[in-house]
């Protein structure tokens, strides 16, 4: 094997690693805000735990399962599952729908129209059609669009902590 074969194949791998890593720590980061949209959240009618449903599968859940591993927000247990039909759809405190889930938002929006669930999407586009919050990336950098019109439709505010850190869509 070749000196110039094996640098390469040494730069693929480390090259792999940090485009693996820096997808681990996206992952990791957006289930970090997933817990922090909760938790800056007000409910009009507060749930007795919080309940974060996933559509689909995304690498985020096992970040999540991690992080509420024995965890209360605002005093209240947190509750991780995956959504498996639309049916009792509305019980659910903060839906989370991965880009690989785009298909499923216009049927998930119009069942929750009036719910207080607040619909997180991986999506940024999506935050033009009643999505809450929609994460996106500047800069190799984790940012979110908050939509505060949709939030108070479905009968929740979010604490002005939440509005100075995320992107604020006026529509």
């Amino acid at each position: 094997m070749s000196y110039k074969y094996k640098i390469l194949i040494l730069f693929s791998f480390v090259f792999l690693f940090q485009t693996t890593n820096a997808q681990n720590t996206k992952d990791y980061y957006q289930a970090l805000f997933l817990l922090k949209f909760i938790k800056y959240t007000n409910w009009t009618n507060q749930p007795q735990y919080y309940s974060i449903g996933i559509v689909g599968n995304s690498p985020v859940i096992p970040y999540l399962k991690s992080l509420i591993k024995n965890k209360r927000i605002n005093g209240k247990p947190v509750i991780l599952s995956k959504v498996s039909s639309y049916s009792n759809i509305d019980k659910y405190s903060l839906l989370y729908i991965p880009k690989s889930q785009n298909s499923k938002f216009r049927v998930i929006s119009s069942i929750t129209k009036n719910k207080s669930v607040l619909i997180v999407t991986e999506d940024s586009r999506l935050i033009y059609y009643k999505a809450a919050i929609s994460f996106y990336e500047r800069n190799k950098t984790l940012l979110f669009h908050i939509n505060p019109k949709v939030i108070s439709e479905r009968k929740m505010q979010v604490s002005n902590r939440l509005l100075a850190v995320g992107h604020i869509v006026k529509k």
